[in-house]
């Protein structure tokens, strides 16, 4: 955007290209590092979805082993459970008195 002496705003376009594919992978953890040996494409920005069932310890870090530009985890398996919720019901849509009530009844 330029802005020149008779106070007439000229506006160029630029194109952006990303770097690199944002993808979704769902999988165990031990899966989805495996699966990177043969993908070709593991510099991508990568959401990892995980079904693994139990604790995972530092679990970002191995995943950046295998795909360096990775992001963020989701445990839909676990979302709102901490809370008191039912699986898979989104806490942020969950007013405070509930939110509340779910971590009083314990």
């Amino acid at each position: 955007m330029e802005l020149n002496g008779r106070r007439e705003l000229s506006i160029e376009r630029i194109g952006l290209v990303p770097r690199h594919d944002l993808r979704i992978l769902e999988g165990t953890l031990q899966s989805l590092i495996e699966a990177a040996a043969q993908d070709t494409h593991r510099e991508d920005y990568v959401l990892a979805r995980l079904t693994d069932s139990g604790a995972l310890l530092d679990a970002m870090t191995k995943l950046r082993t295998a795909y360096p530009n990775a992001l963020s985890i989701e445990r839909p398996q676990f979302a709102g459970k901490l809370a008191g919720l039912e699986g898979g019901r989104d806490h942020r849509r969950v007013g405070m008195q509930e939110l509340f009530s779910g971590f009083t009844r314990r």
